[in-house]
């Protein structure tokens, strides 16, 4: 989604990988994520500001912990609902090391153990990933007024996508970077 977003020409999209680039995001989040869960701190619409002010667009993780907030503080903001195939985003998570890359997994950590409720196994996480996606969407179609949200599968590729978001037809092909079989299928 990011690299779509991109290719619309929305400035600076926003995704987790987007730490890579700047580091000093990656303690913000880890205190807003603090902030909202642990109630360590405040947090407000200044804070997201800070952090994604510069963006045209935002997609993916730590973002959808503050869903309902962001989706009230924009209200102009069009809410694009990704439905991914479940089971092949349940080995995402498993594969985040807290060895690895220091801050940058601290807070893929710290958003999965957020999302998924403390899974600190495995199995444990996996037991409860899908229902949290499930969770999640659910979440997502209660708090956003329908005239904001797309429910969009990667399989529509451009046609959907570009027309919710007012954008003119790409002339390159939807990007598929991370897709896997079944994500071309659809949901």
């Amino acid at each position: 989604m990011r690299k779509a977003l991109d290719i619309l020409e929305f400035p600076k999209p926003y995704h987790f990988s987007s730490f890579y680039d700047n580091l000093q995001d990656c303690d913000m989040w880890l205190q807003l994520t603090k902030a909202k869960f642990e109630g360590k701190g405040t947090y407000g619409k200044e804070d997201i500001d800070k952090l994604l002010g510069h963006c045209g667009a935002v997609t993916d993780m730590p973002r959808h912990l503050f869903t309902e907030e962001t989706i009230e503080w924009y209200p102009e903001a069009k809410v694009v609902l990704v439905e991914l195939n479940i089971d092949s985003c349940v080995s995402i998570p498993m594969k985040l090391d807290p060895s690895f890359l220091g801050r940058i997994a601290g807070v893929g950590i710290a958003g999965v153990d957020k999302q998924i409720g403390g899974g600190n196994t495995v199995a444990a996480a996996k037991a409860r990933l899908k229902e949290m996606y499930r969770k999640h969407y659910a979440f997502v179609r209660s708090v956003t007024p329908k005239e904001r949200l797309l429910e969009y599968s990667l399989a529509d590729r451009w046609g959907p996508l570009r027309e919710f978001l007012s954008k003119p037809m790409p002339t390159v092909p939807f990007p598929h970077e991370n897709e896997t079989a079944r994500d071309k299928k659809g949901f």
